[in-house]
């Protein structure tokens, strides 16, 4: 992706649904299954169960083929089984499926009885729906055979800023690193582009929304802290930068882990990712900033400098860190609740309350690692690798200050002051 074709900023209206791509969350599994979906669109959602639709009026299919590129259209990805019922307990919940594929309404609902089965590549059992937003849809589904969760992904090949296959491409670079999901299928599937990844936990975006607080607590936070830099270090390490650092795109642990023994911190969602690096291998060069250039990420946690037209670097992908994780202990930041009437605006505005902020204002009350590291993003030059061994050895010995590292982790905090005990327990 080039810098003149990156995609047209998503806006904090329209909040990303990417957290819940890898998740049924397993915290909610514990309260009778009641995921977390959200959408920014509300009035434009469309009914809560939708297939990976097939044709209306399939040819023979061709035999299956392995071939997993996603700009090869003629691979045929999803398989519709004659509508028999499933033979696996979890598929006779999924209830009946459409099989438009075009948005047309809805046919008639089938007999709960005998819901239709949905395969794709004739391995991975759709299940339900778990998210979708402007990027698509996100369904749960299981391995037919091993009977491992799976995230599958889709988005209309004609979609206006198609993210998948420059998605699939970066996943497929990272398949040997911690902290990043497994890819396991991509390919087009008549009007759809279609991902299937293994299936996360609970995005950091939804633990939060779960807390009674609306925060989560600050050992919890000082915890994910370095793997999240880790994460982000791995990524530039391979020459991309993530642009769109927020909680959602922050997972913990892999579907059904226990979320109190120190699960694994993972980052999603790689759509708006791009390459830093030139043919040779060098830094791009710094281009002269444009206020007026469409922005790229979310606005609540964009830097300062994307703020003011600059490009991209990895600087700014710490500065997001900066602020996504101030709002995880705060519950939110000065620009959060800000209320305009567009996109630009809301950029406009939010620009207004980080420049006018110091560091330390921005971070008031929390330990000084938060502000000191906001502080150091700010002031990194344009190609300037950071030194994320410094910043993980400042929160690291900050949670050692806090209390025994060993203790079990805590997601939610009963009231907006955090508890005396940093909101550690030892008995869960």
């Amino acid at each position: 992706m080039s810098r003149s074709d990156s995609p047209p900023p998503p806006n904090d209206d329209q909040q990303s649904l990417s957290a819940a791509l890898f998740s049924k969350l397993s915290l909610a599994a514990n309260n009778n299954n009641s995921s977390t979906t959200t959408s920014d669109n509300p009035g434009q959602q469309p009914p809560s169960k939708l297939p990976l639709a097939a044709p209306q009026q399939p040819p023979a299919l061709p035999p299956h083929s392995t071939n997993n590129n996603l700009t090869a259209p003629q691979n045929i990805l999803l398989r519709r089984l004659p509508a028999t019922p499933p033979t696996t307990a979890s598929a006779t919940s999924t209830g009946s499926y459409s099989n438009s594929v075009t948005g047309s309404p809805l046919p008639e609902r089938r007999p709960t009885s005998a819901p239709r089965t949905v395969l794709v590549a004739e391995k991975w059992l759709v299940l339900e729906k778990i998210g979708e937003g402007s990027f698509g849809q996100v369904f749960s589904g299981e391995d037919r055979d091993t009977r491992d969760r799976v995230a599958i992904k889709r988005e209309r090949t004609d979609c206006r800023t198609p993210q998948l296959q420059n998605e699939f491409a970066i996943y497929k670079k990272l398949q040997d690193a911690e902290g990043f999901p497994k890819v396991f299928f991509g390919g087009v599937e008549d009007v759809y582009n279609v991902l299937v990844m293994e299936q996360l936990g609970p995005s950091l975006k939804e633990l939060q929304a779960m807390s009674p607080a609306l925060s989560l607590p600050l050992r919890t936070v000082v915890y994910c802290i370095p793997q999240m830099l880790q994460c982000l270090e791995t990524l530039h390490t391979r020459g991309y930068i993530f642009r769109d650092a927020k909680p959602g795109q922050f997972c913990v642990g892999r579907y059904g882990d226990d979320l109190a023994a120190h699960p694994r911190i993972y980052l999603i969602d790689l759509g708006l990712a791009v390459s830093y690096l030139d043919s040779q291998g060098k830094h791009l060069p710094k281009c002269r900033p444009d206020g007026r250039r469409h922005k790229t990420g979310t606005a609540r946690y964009a830097s300062l400098k994307v703020h003011r037209g600059y490009d991209h670097s990895r600087r700014d992908d710490i500065e997001s860190l900066a602020y996504l994780v101030i709002e995880l202990v705060r519950g939110t930041l000065p620009w959060s609740k800000l209320r305009v009437l567009s996109a630009a605006e809301g950029w406009k505005r939010t620009k207004e309350y980080k420049h006018e902020m110091t560091e330390w204002e921005i971070a008031d009350g929390l330990p000084d690692e938060f502000a000191k590291m906001l502080k150091y993003a700010r002031d990194l030059s344009y190609a300037a690798a950071p030194d994320y061994r410094m910043l993980e050895r400042w929160f690291r010995e900050l949670g050692a200050r806090l209390g025994d590292p060993r203790d079990k982790l805590v997601w939610t905090c009963p009231d907006p002051s955090l508890p005396a005990n940093g909101g550690w327990s030892t008995a869960i």
